[in-house]
């Protein structure tokens, strides 16, 4: 059946969304999953995200981590990685940006988890800082 949002409120998609589900083989349960985690939670956001992976070193809780962030914004960051985290634990990012020769450090907060890694929201920014992950994010 073709979706049509005519008619339908909030239970009667939730309703549809299960059922589909329900039918669906583990392997597309799978892909589903990865898809729904890559969505926005609430509503639209804020700041313009550029998917493009980068190596990052990072520390939390006195433990050094590597990870790829997969989507960089003016306000935060996606890294792919395993590993343990707390929502609200301090992060302190360092990746390196073609063209700029010394590394970027930056310092965030741990505002997501999910099984494929965790979103952290830069702190404290200064404005070198923020003209280069302006500069990154804008970039092609």
């Amino acid at each position: 059946m073709p979706f049509s949002d005519q008619g339908l409120d909030m239970s009667g998609i939730k309703a549809r969304l299960l059922n589909l589900i329900e039918n669906l083989s583990d392997d597309s349960l799978l892909i589903l999953l990865k898809k729904a985690e890559g969505l926005p939670s609430k509503g639209i956001r804020k700041h313009l995200r550029k998917f493009s992976p980068i190596n990052v070193n990072f520390i939390v809780q006195d433990q050094e981590f590597k990870g790829i962030a997969q989507n960089i914004s003016y306000s935060g960051v996606f890294i792919e990685t395993s590993g343990t985290f707390s929502m609200g634990s301090k992060v302190s990012l360092s990746f390196v940006l073609n063209g700029i020769q010394n590394p970027i450090k930056i310092t965030a907060e741990v505002v997501r988890i999910s099984s494929r890694g965790i979103g952290v929201k830069f702190k404290n920014l200064i404005k070198q800082q923020e003209k280069m992950i302006k500069f990154l994010v804008d970039s092609g």
